[in-house]
């Protein structure tokens, strides 16, 4: 394509509307090649073009993709928002992810509302990629996940029953992400995930609870009976908690674990552990 085909191609960034006027001018082919080139300008009128052109599918959009590692941030920004015409979404989707991490506000909020434009269909392979460290779940997946809104909570409930526990530890966070009232709506999910086999479910859970009952009960609650002597002053033994987790009730052991006392709430999580 000569670089006079379209008026300022190659040194501005056009308006869309002129762009798909001139489309006709603006083969496909030659904005694949566009994308290889050295000028900003180029590479952002040739991603919207590309978009003008209609669906992006197959190696097009590995072609996109690299433009998200682009050192300038509009040319970030155009690939994120022409991946929005992609024709199968989970295609994009791992790119997408990983492009996360970028720095920039406007990048973010960019490849935010292409994730979105996807539609609550898209949920489901998202939470499949909740198979990863927390940091990257809370940094890269989840945001995107609970941008849904509501609809995020009935997909991240399922996945607490997920075989991967990486997976039920992300779908704890995502929950708490969504807010108190969310928890409490699910706490009786949430409750069956305090004796997880794997500590981060745990470990999480226990945050989600503490803050269902920061929410609904009086602070240091007072229980009638405790499980056995000491268990509100002093850290008991194994032998003790392991007797006493036995015949414990699960809903005073909740109790005692939003208690004020430092020696309530340890002997309560961990006989948790234990249950």
């Amino acid at each position: 394509m000569s670089d006079q085909a379209v008026e300022g191609f190659d040194r501005d960034l056009l308006d869309p509307q002129v762009l798909a006027k001139s489309l006709k001018k603006l083969p496909r082919e030659a904005m694949l090649l566009a994308l290889r080139s050295g000028s900003v300008a180029v590479k952002c009128n040739a991603l919207q073009a590309l978009q003008l052109h209609g669906a992006i599918d197959g190696g097009e959009v590995l072609s996109v993709g690299v433009l998200l590692k682009d050192e300038s941030r509009s040319v970030r920004s155009a690939a994120a928002r022409s991946l929005s015409a992609v024709a199968v979404p989970v295609q994009a989707l791992d790119i997408l992810i990983g492009a996360s991490g970028d720095r920039d506000d406007r990048v973010l909020a960019d490849i935010e509302s292409t994730i979105r434009g996807f539609g609550d269909a898209i949920i489901p392979a998202l939470v499949e990629r909740l198979r990863v460290d927390a940091n990257i779940a809370d940094g890269r997946i989840l945001p995107h996940i609970i941008s849904f809104g509501r609809v995020a909570g009935v997909h991240l409930v399922k996945a607490l029953g997920h075989t991967d526990e990486r997976v039920r530890a992300n779908a704890v966070a995502g929950l708490i992400m969504l807010g108190v009232a969310t928890l409490i709506e699910e706490q009786p999910s949430i409750q069956e995930l305090l004796s997880d086999r794997a500590d981060p479910v745990r470990d999480l859970a226990r945050q989600a609870m503490n803050a269902i009952y920061r929410r609904t009960r009086p602070q240091f609650l007072e229980p009638r009976a405790v499980p056995v002597a000491g268990f509100t002053s002093t850290t008991l033994a194994d032998k003790e908690a392991k007797e006493a987790v036995k015949s414990v009730d699960v809903d005073q052991l909740i109790a005692f674990a939003r208690d004020g006392r430092a020696a309530a709430r340890a002997n309560a999580w961990r006989m948790f552990d234990l249950l």
